[in-house]
């Protein structure tokens, strides 16, 4: 699957799902001006559309100023501003890459450590791991950057650049996106685009995530162009299927496109409403079984019991969690 990085003005979900990208790295809140981040009505936008979310965070004026160069402190203090952003546009936990952007040199060549290589820029994104944790840890950056970060075991995901790569010869076969050279123009925005190398590439609902699925699904009414839907869930869970007149493009991971006549769309979306009004009445269990169980001396407690119960369905929501979204094709982020 392809997708697209950029910087501003931002593109719509439907516009980069017409142009035929399956996700987008977007680039969090960081103070500079000219930017136009990602922000929580975008987020909805694209995964309205159907379109898979990256995070990346990048503080860095111009070229001289190498913001992942100042070390352990720095990373600290970029991972907290970039995990608060990640929250406040309602993708709380997702992985986030933080930017390399320069080419990093040998600084020990007489080492084979990968993290004396790295000098600086090691302590840079352990620290950064201090904050968001190593599962969600992603680096952006030339081929020196992704492997050495990878073999020292700094970063759960890498995202390669074309640049400071060999022009593109040298590629380690370890990375989750790789970045392809050149631009192109979608809509008037100047765009990268990239490479998915991995199912698991750091994207909302990707696979072996807790509550998440392995890809979201974008409904389409054939007999009403006003009507779309986007799903999430069980129904879609990785698969490749023909409903009818439906038509499905999938990606592992990611997402699908799927377009039903008048009928087969109705079903499908009560079918859906259905089994979220299911999920809503069972998550309501555990504190209901709590006060209906009897609780005598040397057992559980109340709370105990409660907690266990919850834990329990909280297990089995996360296999059947299931969401439809209805609305009218979106032509802008807003």
């Amino acid at each position: 699957m392809l997708g697209l990085d950029f910087y501003s003005p931002r593109l719509s979900g439907a516009a980069i799902r017409a142009a035929g990208y399956g996700f987008v790295a977007r680039y969090v809140e960081n103070g500079y001006q000219g930017r136009a981040n990602i922000n929580a009505a975008e987020v909805r936008d694209l995964r309205a559309n159907g379109v898979a979310i990256v995070l990346v965070w990048e503080k860095q004026k111009d070229d001289k100023d190498h913001r992942a160069a100042l070390g352990y402190n720095a990373g600290v203090e970029d991972a907290r501003a970039a995990d608060a952003q990640a929250r406040a546009v309602g993708l709380p936990g997702w992985p986030i890459y933080f930017c390399v952007d320069f080419e990093l040199l040998d600084r020990a060549p007489n080492s084979s450590d990968p993290r004396a290589k790295m000098g600086p820029v090691a302590d840079y994104l352990a620290g950064a791991a201090t904050v968001v944790g190593h599962a969600r840890m992603g680096v952006y950056g030339g081929y020196n950057t992704v492997k050495w970060a990878l073999d020292a075991n700094l970063v759960t995901y890498a995202w390669q650049s074309y640049a400071w790569s060999n022009f593109g010869k040298n590629q380690d076969p370890r990375i989750h996106l790789y970045q392809r050279g050149g631009q192109i123009t979608v809509n008037g925005t100047t765009c990268d685009v990239d490479e998915q190398r991995k199912s698991d590439f750091g994207q909302q609902d990707r696979p072996g995530v807790v509550g998440g699925n392995d890809m979201a699904v974008f409904l389409k009414n054939l007999e009403d162009n006003t009507q779309y839907a986007t799903q999430d869930g069980p129904f879609v869970s990785g698969v490749r299927e023909s409903v009818g007149q439906a038509t499905l493009k999938a990606w592992p991971g990611a997402s699908c496109e799927i377009g039903l006549n008048n009928q087969e769309f109705t079903d499908r979306v009560n079918k859906s409403k259905a089994l979220e009004g299911l999920a809503a009445v069972i998550s309501g269990l555990p504190a209901q079984l709590a006060k209906s169980i009897p609780v005598g001396t040397g057992s559980l407690t109340a709370d105990q019991l409660s907690a266990a119960v919850a834990e329990g369905v909280r297990q089995a929501l996360d296999g059947m969690s299931q969401t439809t979204v209805l609305h009218e094709k979106s032509n802008s982020a807003g």
